[in-house]
């Protein structure tokens, strides 16, 4: 391993006290072990079958909309977080797209700021009704 990348994992692990690094490194363990096929990962609970790009696509645009409406506020991380009950961290992450936000987190935050979540029905393009089929979207 490069000095760099050791370095990097150090600065990451920081934080964690020993059990914590014991639990994280037997999760490691499990999930190796574990070596589930795709159907055995979709019969349990631990997997959930991607969603399609297109409705990431509108969860991104929609947390982008938030972001510029708590901006244009002058309201800070903290300031929506003491509002909604979703800790700074989290919302930092729903505004970057780094999670996929439940329909309720979405609602949550739009009215910590003041608005109210629509939802627009469109017609599916050609692409899309193809893809109705696929398990994500089911």
């Amino acid at each position: 391993m490069r000095a760099g990348r050791m370095e990097s994992v150090r600065k990451k692990d920081a934080g964690f006290t020993p059990e914590q690094r014991a639990q994280l490194r037997e999760i490691a363990r499990k999930t190796l072990a574990e070596k589930l096929t795709e159907a055995e990962m979709d019969a349990s609970d631990k997997y959930s079958a991607p969603m399609p790009f297109g409705v990431f696509q509108d969860l991104l645009f929609a947390m982008v909309e938030l972001k510029k409406a708590r901006e244009s506020l002058g309201l800070s991380l903290a300031d929506v977080s003491a509002r909604t009950g979703i800790d700074r961290g989290s919302i930092s992450k729903l505004e970057n797209g780094l999670t996929n936000p439940t329909f309720e987190t979405i609602v949550r935050y739009a009215a910590g700021l003041g608005k109210r979540v629509g939802i627009v029905l469109e017609d599916l393009t050609p692409t899309e009704t193809a893809d109705t089929n696929s398990p994500a979207t089911a």
